[in-house]
């Protein structure tokens, strides 16, 4: 009889025990969850840091006022409407000058610009070293060749005016490489000369730049000789001026080019003119050939 009392009352105990575990793993799992949710909740979303220019700003309206990264028009380029260089019909006075970097272009006595332009060409490459040497001398302008033997340095011509100051490039007449594995090129002075132009002078020089190719045997004897291409071109400079301007260059413009359609085989040409005036106006006109520039002007004075 006592066996019979005490196993219900067993039963009870353990059937309680059982409902206080399950309680505390329903409580658990609930306050669990409710954490879960409260931190997921309770993160807050990155916000977009302000402007460094404009602190405060709507990063909306920043957005839309930043120029686009890949804009090219006028305005992400300064206000300026034409490549730098680019011959405009009714340019300026000079403004046809051309935009590449003019070492040594601050006046010093001639043998220190020698210097400076064998440091110039030099500084091309580790191990490069340049002689200077006057290749023409027309008036009061040299042309001064600083030759290496680095392929990448080559041969460079540069223009070099003579003032009462001292003497300052005005340009890079040629950067020369004369090549190798089969095609090779070859730069000349045509014609280098310096004469009066209305109330100014101007100095003229024409120079002819040819690619070759030749074909060696195996002794290295040339076998075959082919001309690539043939350009003719003139550099016109201002050396003096009505209003007294410091000398200064126009670009090469280019009066005769020839050469090879390697589509066709055919040979090609284009022939410009080149017209000086009185006023000072510079005129490259369009004579004959396929694919020849519009018609530019240019201003001297």
């Amino acid at each position: 009889m006592m066996e019979r009392r005490i196993l219900p009352q067993a039963h009870a105990a353990t059937a309680r025990r059982r409902g206080r575990l399950a309680a505390a793993l329903l409580m658990a799992l609930s306050l669990g969850g409710c954490q879960k949710k409260t931190s997921a909740s309770a993160a807050p979303a990155a916000l977009p840091s302000p402007s460094p220019t404009r602190t405060g700003a709507n990063p909306v309206d920043a957005a839309a006022s930043a120029p686009d990264a890949g804009a090219t028009g006028p305005d992400a380029r300064g206000g300026e409407s034409a490549e730098a260089g680019a011959a405009d019909p009714e340019s300026a006075a000079g403004g046809g000058r051309a935009p590449e970097e003019i070492p040594c272009a601050d006046p010093r006595p001639l043998a220190a610009v020698c210097r400076c332009l064998r440091d110039y060409v030099e500084g091309w490459g580790d191990g490069v070293k340049g002689t200077c040497e006057t290749e023409r001398r027309i008036a009061e302008v040299q042309i001064l060749r600083v030759k290496t033997t680095d392929r990448h340095a080559g041969i460079q011509y540069f223009i070099v005016h003579e003032g009462p100051g001292g003497a300052s490039v005005l340009k890079l007449l040629e950067h020369h490489t004369p090549g190798g594995g089969g095609v090779y090129r070859d730069f000349s002075i045509k014609e280098a000369r310096a004469r009066a132009l209305g109330p100014g002078r101007v100095l003229w020089i024409d120079t002819i730049v040819v690619e070759t190719e030749i074909s060696f045997s195996s002794r290295g004897d040339p076998t075959s000789k082919r001309e690539l291409s043939r350009s003719e071109g003139v550099t016109v400079c201002a050396l003096t001026t009505p209003a007294r301007r410091a000398p200064f260059c126009l670009e090469r413009f280019p009066v005769r080019e020839r050469g090879i359609d390697e589509a066709t085989g055919r040979t090609w040409e284009r022939v410009h003119d080149l017209r000086l005036d009185e006023d000072g106006a510079v005129s490259h006109l369009p004579v004959s050939g396929a694919g020849a520039d519009r018609a530019t002007r240019h201003k001297l004075w």
